[in-house]
C-alpha cells in the first residue's frame, strides 16, 4: 500500500508545484502572466510581484478569509470583475484556475490603480486590505500622507503583515523579477 500511495502522490501535479520554489512556480506561470499583461496593457512583473506576495505562485491556496488562488480573490470581488469584463459569474473552482484568477485579479488591481489616481503604492495597499477599509482610513486621517505619517508615528517602520509591508514587498519583488528577467522578456544577447 505504501508504494501505491507514493506513486499516486508523485503523480499529483499540485504536489509537484508545492515542492518548487516560488520563483520556479512563477516561471511556470509565465505564459498566463504574459497573456494577462497583454490583455490589460499591464506590467507583467507587477502581476508576478502580486502573485508572489499573495500565493507564492500556488494556484490552490485559500486564505482564512476565503480568498482564493494566485492573486487571492474573494468570490464576490471576482464576480464584480467578471461582470465588468462581460464574463460569466465565476465559481469557486474557477478561481483556482491560473488564467481566470490572473485575469480577474489583474482587472481588479487595474481598477484600484485608477481609483487611486495612478498611485501604485496606494492601489496595492487597497488591494491588500480592501478598498473600502483603506479609503476609510485615508478619509479619517485626512488623506494618504496624513495617514502614512500617523501610522509611521504610531507603529514605526512597516512590519511583516502590515499593508505598508505588503506594498513594499510587491514592488520589491516586481523589481527583483525585472532585474533578473524572471519572465524571460529580455532579448537573448
Amino acid at each position: 500500500m505504501l508504494v501505491t500511495w507514493s506513486l499516486l502522490r508523485d503523480r499529483d501535479p499540485w504536489r509537484a508545484w508545492a515542492n518548487e520554489r516560488a520563483e520556479t512556480r512563477l516561471v511556470r506561470l509565465t505564459p498566463q502572466i504574459l497573456r494577462t499583461a497583454e490583455e490589460f496593457d499591464f506590467d507583467p512583473y507587477l502581476i508576478a510581484g502580486v502573485v508572489f506576495a499573495e500565493s507564492s505562485g500556488r494556484p490552490w491556496v485559500e486564505s482564512s478569509s476565503g480568498a482564493l488562488g494566485l492573486m487571492q480573490l474573494k468570490l464576490e470581488t471576482a464576480a464584480e470583475q467578471a461582470a465588468k469584463l462581460g464574463d460569466r459569474k465565476p465559481k469557486r473552482s474557477d478561481l483556482l484556475q491560473p488564467s481566470t484568477n490572473l485575469r480577474l485579479g489583474t482587472a481588479y488591481l487595474a481598477g484600484l490603480i485608477e481609483r487611486q489616481r495612478g498611485d501604485l503604492r496606494q492601489a496595492l495597499m487597497a488591494y491588500n486590505t480592501g478598498p473600502t477599509r483603506f479609503n476609510r482610513w485615508l478619509k479619517e486621517a485626512g488623506g494618504f500622507q496624513a495617514w502614512l505619517e500617523k501610522v509611521e508615528l504610531e507603529y514605526g517602520p512597516p512590519k511583516l503583515g502590515s499593508v505598508r509591508h505588503y506594498a513594499s514587498n510587491v514592488l520589491e519583488a516586481a523589481e527583483r523579477f525585472r532585474t533578473t528577467d524572471l519572465l524571460g522578456l529580455q532579448p537573448a544577447s
